[in-house]
């Protein structure tokens, strides 16, 4: 029930109020930066509040740390009010550490001169250290294992062949406990598409779909169910789902779209349950990602220094509009061939790690209209490109995926920008040549257009950023 991270951190919580000995004056929650950031907006249920600091009240002030991650299971509305008070009265403390890996809680409660600590490292429940005013009271080796994923739900190693044979013939009574996980996921789906939880994503999109390029059909019918359910489930409704390897959402992801097939094409009690085996069962993947455009720099790099949202109104004090008229000519006002005139947004040594699709120029505001935002401060390059240049990119990104990876993929997925489209015009389909072409004949290969994408910088490892009008090819293998 709920998102794990905050939950996690209501039962580090409770733990160091129990160490304690008596309630808590004050809370210090130490986290590292994946638990910030996947808890800081995330609803807790009962308490229409969001995020650690009234997650940390509540596990303190009245959560039952002997109950895992149902800790907050059977609050009162007195002891809820307890903890908004507390919150209130800035007697909670979040701050963010690094270097302790990607899973990490360290509470501290302090009260009468006293003080209980509580360490939980790797996963959710792995509680390593309890301590009473530096005594430890417990204390264990870390579980190891991947963020998000609890002792119990480790994998065991099978090929996608296994798996397959597995789901197909093993005995349905032994799996038919999934039945009652796609209801429950069901029921918090349609409670998403009811209500007017976080973003509204799928409720939004069931609400709008005469409108919808997918019509109503079965796609959108599944990605409307499945984002409900995700909008309600971060919201912090409080209906239970089913996990897939300790992740609520993934369980969503999973088994949503699979009950929403076997609704629409009428399938039996039995596709239903093996689908399921099949679909909540997997190998963990080697993934490589390749992210390239093929746009070359020209003039000096710049800095943009006015701007609002996706409007850009001055590079280095001078009109942008004008500073490209003047680079380009008035091919900058016709919209599609402004496409062929990109922005490259540049890291602190001057690179452009990322592009920027120019929109339209707005004449009346004396403006340029980007895709994405480009804040203020950014350091910026015009570019321009050549179709050569352009599929050269596109060959590229498949190759730094192949080289990311580290070995043959089993599969790839190519995500290209509508901008390159309309700048290749009828050789747009030369691009998935090259890409196919560079991953070899033998690898699948699926892909589609977008607006945007959110991929790595300069492949993995540097974090992520919003790109367009780039070529992204990420293939996958199994580990």
């Amino acid at each position: 029930m709920g998102c794990t991270e905050p939950i996690a951190v209501a039962l580090a919580s409770a733990q160091a109020a129990r160490a304690l000995g008596e309630p808590p004056e004050r809370l210090k929650v130490t986290v590292s930066p994946n638990i910030l950031k996947n808890a800081l907006g995330v609803g807790i249920p009962g308490t229409g509040m969001t995020g650690l600091l009234i997650a940390s009240a509540l596990g303190a002030l009245g959560g039952d740390s002997s109950r895992g991650l149902e800790v907050l299971q059977g609050l009162s509305p007195e002891r809820i009010q307890a903890a908004k008070e507390f919150v209130r009265e800035e007697r909670v403390e979040v701050e963010k550490c690094e270097g302790e890996g990607k899973l990490f809680i360290d509470v501290t409660a302090y009260g009468k001169g006293h003080r209980g600590r509580s360490v939980i490292r790797n996963t959710h429940t792995s509680v390593v250290l309890v301590e009473r005013d530096g005594e430890v009271l417990e204390s264990r080796e870390a579980v190891e294992g991947r963020e998000g994923e609890e002792e119990e739900c480790a994998a065991v190693p099978m090929t996608v062949e296994e798996i397959f044979r597995f789901a197909t013939e093993v005995p349905l009574e032994k799996i038919a406990f999934l039945e009652e996980g796609a209801r429950l996921n069901n029921h918090i789906a349609q409670e998403g598409l009811k209500g007017s939880y976080g973003l509204k994503v799928g409720k939004t999109l069931w609400e709008n779909r005469g409108l919808s390029l997918m019509g109503e059909g079965l796609s959108l019918r599944a990605i409307a169910r499945t984002s409900a359910a995700a909008d309600a489930r971060m919201a912090g409704c409080s209906l239970p789902v089913m996990s897939n390897s300790g992740s609520g959402n993934q369980g969503l992801t999973v088994a949503l779209p699979i009950l929403s097939v076997v609704e629409d094409l009428g399938l039996s009690r039995e596709k239903l349950l093996r689908a399921l085996a099949l679909g909540l069962y997997g190998p963990s993947l080697g993934v490589g990602c390749g992210v390239f455009g093929g746009w070359s720099p020209f003039g000096p790099p710049r800095t943009v220094s006015r701007s609002q949202g996706a409007f850009l109104a001055e590079l280095d004090g001078r009109n942008a509009l004008d500073l490209l008229r003047q680079y380009v000519g008035d091919e900058v006002l016709d919209d599609e061939r402004l496409m062929s005139f990109p922005l490259g947004v540049c890291d602190d040594q001057g690179k452009v790690v990322a592009v920027r699709a120019l929109f339209r120029a707005d004449l009346h505001g004396r403006r340029v209209v980007t895709v994405g935002e480009i804040p203020e401060g950014t350091r910026v390059r015009f570019l321009r490109g050549s179709a050569e240049s352009v599929l050269d990119g596109a060959r590229e990104a498949a190759r730094a995926s192949l080289e990311s990876l580290g070995r043959a993929p089993e599969w790839a997925l190519a995500v290209g920008c509508y901008g390159r489209k309309c700048f290749l015009g009828p050789r747009a389909e030369e691009e998935i040549l090259e890409v196919a072409g560079a991953l070899g004949s033998s690898v699948p290969l699926s892909g589609f257009l977008s607006y945007g994408e959110l991929a790595p910088v300069s492949g993995m490892g540097r974090g992520c950023l919003f790109h367009n009008e780039t070529m992204t090819v990420t293939a996958f293998a199994e580990d």
